[in-house]
């Protein structure tokens, strides 16, 4: 099964389709600052964390090479915050198993 990285940025219908406040296509980045489009907080909120981790279950391997390309990329995005306060936003909160 074949995973695409949701754009970098709020988008319809990505999600389960209902439309509320807490589907998936409003946890999606606002760059280049990395906020959340649905909630505000640092990007990847408490919500996409969660889903992210359902999603990813199986394929931790997978999900670890996705949080890397966005964390290359919100390194271009941020250059004035510290490598390892992005590291630990991108990939230092899956747990290990």
């Amino acid at each position: 099964m074949s995973r695409r990285r949701p754009a970098a940025g709020p988008r319809r219908g990505d999600g389960n389709g209902k439309g509320d406040g807490g589907t998936p296509e409003r946890h999606v980045p606002v760059r280049p600052g990395w906020t959340c489009a649905g909630c505000a907080a640092d990007w990847p909120c408490p919500d996409r964390r969660g889903r992210l981790l359902v999603e990813y279950a199986g394929d931790r391997i997978a999900l670890s090479m996705l949080l890397a390309s966005y964390l290359s990329d919100a390194v271009a995005d941020l250059p004035g915050t510290p490598p390892p306060e992005l590291y630990r936003r991108f990939l230092g909160w899956p747990r290990r198993r």
